[in-house]
């Protein structure tokens, strides 16, 4: 008798815990498991089309994106950033703003982040760039209010803020340029331009 009860109150469980929704909480999200159509989309959600800060305006322009693409940048990750950069210079008027940061970022890592002081009707744009090691690096500019102002959307040892345009400040504020890795270790430098 006992060998049976004991199966019985395992199928029970497994038919109650299921019932219930698999004894987690009721998110008013829908299903979990995303429709085939909808992989990518939430493996790689949507860029963003707009700052959340209302500190910040963005400049777009295609030919911003295409600037910087075509630098043999090398080893030398300061002399690499900076060649990215000055491709652009003639195009969006800019200078550097400050020091080459260099540093080193390893897997699970907090980001680092580089404090700006962002002039009322100024605009900036961030270069990074990393060793192949470090196969992601991303750079997100918050307000100091935390508010999301720009990121970079690519998945590879560069980085630029905005790709395609530039940051536009209006209001000054001190905002936090925050440096990270999608996935790898490695050394990296970031510059900041501004005009």
């Amino acid at each position: 008798m006992r060998k049976t009860l004991q199966p019985l109150a395992a199928l029970a469980l497994v038919v109650s815990f299921a019932a219930c929704g698999g004894g987690g909480s009721d998110t008013g999200a829908g299903p979990t498991t995303p429709k085939a159509g909808n992989i990518d989309q939430n493996i790689n959600p949507p860029a963003a089309t707009h700052p959340d800060s209302d500190k910040v305006t963005w400049k777009q322009d295609p030919s911003f994106a295409k600037c910087h693409n075509d630098v043999k940048t090398g080893k030398d990750l300061v002399a690499g950033v900076t060649a990215m950069a000055q491709a652009c210079a003639s195009l969006t008027k800019m200078h550097q703003i400050g020091q080459t940061v260099q540093d080193s970022f390893a897997n699970l890592d907090k980001a680092h982040p580089i404090p700006l002081h962002a002039e009322a009707g100024h605009c900036y744009r961030a270069y990074g760039l990393s060793e192949d090691a470090l196969q992601d690096l991303d750079i997100a500019i918050m307000d100091s209010a935390g508010k999301f102002v720009a990121e970079d959307g690519s998945d590879s040892p560069d980085s630029v803020v905005l790709e395609d345009g530039e940051v536009c400040f209006t209001a000054t504020d001190d905002v936090s340029v925050n440096v990270a890795a999608g996935s790898g270790n490695g050394k990296y430098a970031v510059e900041i331009w501004g005009n």
